[in-house]
């Protein structure tokens, strides 16, 4: 029986929340991840982050998706947009807007 798409996003979610929980142990999946809500997928306090898993090789960054999750994020919030991309061959990928990348290494050097 095929799984269904909150299922098969679910499972990337888990994935990338065991990684980012070793930066910040608070980090868990959303209760309302995949519904139609201004929730993104997975909690965090440095980003707000949205997981997509794609049955194809390449991937394609859907820009109606990064704008959806760009508008989620409070005017005045530090919060960085990122997008976790999974594709057929189980490749995971971190997006992010090139500027939020620098601040990010800005940070960790100082």
């Amino acid at each position: 029986m095929d799984k269904s798409k909150r299922e098969v996003g679910g499972k990337l979610e888990k994935y990338a929340v065991s990684y980012l929980q070793e930066i910040d142990p608070k980090t868990k999946q959303s209760n309302n991840s995949g519904a139609v809500s201004n929730n993104s997928d997975i909690i965090n306090s440095k980003f707000k982050i949205e997981c997509k898993k794609r049955n194809k090789k390449n991937l394609v960054i859907d820009i109606k998706v990064w704008k959806k999750l760009n508008n989620q994020i409070n005017i005045g919030s530090l919060k960085i947009p990122m997008l976790i991309l999974e594709n057929i061959d189980k490749e995971t990928f971190a997006v992010l807007n090139l500027k939020d990348l620098i601040l990010l290494l800005k940070d960790t050097n100082e």
